[in-house]
């Protein structure tokens, strides 16, 4: 029997009933549930409920309570509307009984239209900078320590371009480029999940950073609120992308931080928005 992927396995569901679904209990980020994973888990699921000329072009999600990563997530994707070119879904992920999560998907039917992109992406090739483990040896240390933890965590090839967030300095802008380094047997829903993962990966840090604070540590917690995802072109993961990302604002216990998926001809993929809870701990 051939073994699953990492990506394969979070995106494989039991379904219970029509338009229900169990996850089983897993994590790929150490022992704490990652907003992008739920996000994708949702949207996998949504996706499986429409027909297949149909591509995800938006969701908006909301993070309502912290997940347990050693419970099942139910997953209940509602149908909202089916039209001629678009359908939407609702979908609720729930564990011991209450709602973690809610989502609204749309898909759409390619169709032929205007084009532009205002977006320009100026960036150095992947191949040229260092993977995440090649800048953890080479830092050593706590610091070493985490990006090697990082880059073991994700089947993902991630390499950025900026300092990491860990590196310390003020600038909110930050990039990476990455991809998937598993096999998904061209399977256009999990391509769109697994960007959907990534997406929410070190976002709120960039508009943490000119504070000084990191995302989980010691003096302030953090937290995806909502997170909205428009898919402009379908993307390939197993090819690179770019993920261009800043953080405009913060104030009141909450931080606002947005990006742009790029592909490697510079053909903008998708543009993300997310509000996340940046609450500073007492001073002990």
């Amino acid at each position: 029997m051939k073994t699953r992927t990492k990506f394969a396995s979070l995106f494989a569901f039991d379904a219970l009933d029509e338009g229900v679904f169990e996850a089983e209990a897993r994590t790929l980020v150490r022992e704490h549930a990652f907003g992008g994973a739920i996000a994708g888990q949702a949207m996998v699921a949504a996706a499986r409920t429409v027909s297949a000329d149909r591509a995800v072009h938006s969701v908006h999600c909301h993070f309502l309570r912290a997940g347990d990563t050693t419970a099942p997530t139910k997953i209940t994707v509602t149908s909202l509307r089916d039209g001629r070119s678009y359908s939407t879904r609702s979908v609720i992920a729930e564990q011991h009984g209450k709602p973690i999560f809610a989502m609204t998907a749309a898909f759409h039917v390619e169709e032929e239209g205007w084009e532009h992109q205002v977006a320009v992406m100026d960036a150095p090739d992947p191949e040229t900078l260092q993977t995440l483990r090649e800048r953890g040896e080479a830092a050593g240390g706590k610091g070493g320590e985490w990006l090697i933890k990082l880059a073991e965590a994700h089947p993902l090839d991630v390499r950025f371009e900026t300092n990491l967030p860990r590196d310390g300095g003020t600038d909110t802008a930050m990039s990476f480029w990455f991809r998937c380094l598993e096999d998904l047997q061209g399977d256009e829903v999990l391509h769109a999940g697994v960007m959907l993962y990534v997406s929410d990966l070190m976002l709120l840090s960039t508009a943490l950073r000119p504070h000084e604070y990191l995302p989980g540590g010691r003096r302030s917690d953090n937290a995806s609120l909502d997170h909205a995802v428009w898919v402009h072109q379908q993307p390939r993961v197993d090819e690179w992308l770019r993920f261009e990302m800043d953080g405009p604002w913060s104030g009141r216990g909450r931080a606002l931080a947005g990006g742009r998926i790029f592909n490697r001809e510079g053909t903008l993929i998708a543009t993300v928005v997310q509000e996340g809870m940046a609450r500073l701990r007492p001073e002990r």
